[in-house]
């Protein structure tokens, strides 16, 4: 009695399912290595452009990796979804398209950021009229400073297509619905709160690795 795969999509060789579970883990939880790297900048006294200016060493390194995280973020949503869409089609589609645009969004911030922090080491003066300009304009400040957030929404149609799937999926979903709920109360934590959120993505993150290497059973036809 033979057997035929049905579909080639829902198993791929183990180096793939290494590439894609890598990038997975990495484009979750690269944010976190970046706040940690910014962990300096966040304890120097004063305004954000006194501690961009007194530790402009961690704030240009960090940023380095949260453009890596947010470059990397991209494929691994798309590698998620992909894997979730035979049951959850259209959360699937919704979760990319958040997801994606938030962290397309998230570059350009951090691009602006680099500004300031060029401007600031230059001329503080400067550099604190180019974070005022940002801010100041309409279309800059709702585009890469308020429009990144819609990543929360997609975090929450992400939470609901995985835990519609078993297994790691499913603690994959509470670690995420942990993230949201510890977005919302972060303030309360400090300077620690946006890296605790990050943490539990980034857990998330691996979980989400996981069941990318262990993949999807083939499904088989078989023929007498």
């Amino acid at each position: 009695m033979a057997t035929t795969p049905l579909s080639p999509r829902v198993a791929q060789e183990p180096p793939i399912r290494l590439l894609h579970a890598t990038i997975v883990a990495a484009g979750f939880s690269l944010f976190l290595v970046g706040r940690v790297i910014m962990y300096p900048a966040a304890l120097a006294p004063g305004g954000l452009l006194d501690r961009v200016r007194a530790e402009s060493a961690a704030w240009d390194y960090s940023h380095r990796v949260l453009i890596l995280a947010a470059l990397l973020h991209i494929p691994a949503v798309l590698i998620i979804c992909r894997a979730l869409s035979t049951r959850t089609p259209k959360l699937s589609v919704i979760t990319s398209f958040l997801l994606i645009t938030g962290a397309a969004l998230s570059i350009g911030q951090f691009a602006l950021d680099y500004a300031v922090l060029a401007a600031s080491t230059v001329e503080p003066a400067s550099g604190d009229a180019v974070f005022a300009a940002f801010r100041n304009h309409p279309f800059v400040d709702l585009a890469f400073y308020k429009s990144p957030n819609i990543t929360g929404l997609g975090f929450v149609t992400l939470a609901i297509a995985l835990w519609l799937h078993a297994g790691l999926w499913r603690v994959a979903s509470s670690l995420i619905a942990a993230m949201i709920v510890c977005s919302l109360v972060q303030s309360q934590f400090g300077i620690h709160g946006p890296r605790l959120t990050l943490l539990f993505q980034a857990l998330a993150g691996c979980c989400a690795a996981a069941a990318v290497w262990r993949g999807t059973p083939r499904p088989t036809v078989s023929h007498g």
